[in-house]
């Protein structure tokens, strides 16, 4: 039997892509190649995909608290409260807690910690904007103190 390359889609197994395909098809039989160079070239293609996502997600939440706080120096201040904590966290779990290995699922604490730390932030304005509205001014502006 004659073997042919199949990608992914090319139904009719073409020459132009069939260069590049991960796969070989022989009727009910599969051979699927890998080596060094094809390893590193996904893991850089897959590791420049999820940066730029992160790199997005971190910009929409600042956008977000931008907009939601109506200030650009507090949005500042949260972002960087947010994102000095990613440094501190891997210091607190690689030196104090001296954990050796860093598995890929870890990255994911990126996200989480975005969220944590956005959350907060809305908490703590709701909480201003509420005690403006509830607590009545303590003190008039024609009231002074004696001596």
């Amino acid at each position: 039997p004659v073997l042919r390359r199949r990608c992914r889609g090319d139904d009719d197994g073409g020459d132009a892509a069939a260069a590049t395909s991960p796969l070989l098809v022989a009727g009910e039989v599969e051979l699927l190649y890998i080596g060094t160079g094809l390893f590193e070239a996904e893991l850089i293609s897959l590791a420049l995909h999820d940066g730029l996502l992160a790199i997005i997600s971190v910009t929409f939440v600042f956008v977000y608290l931008w907009v939601h706080t109506t200030s650009g120096v507090l949005a500042v201040a949260a972002m960087g409260h947010i994102l000095l904590s990613f440094p501190l966290g891997f210091a607190l779990y690689k030196y104090v807690l001296q954990v050796q290995s860093f598995y890929v699922l870890n990255i994911l604490a990126i996200y989480v910690i975005l969220a944590i730390g956005a959350d907060d932030v809305f908490v703590f304005m709701d909480a201003y904007n509420q005690s403006k509205a509830e607590v009545p001014h303590l003190c008039k502006s024609d009231d002074t103190l004696d001596a």
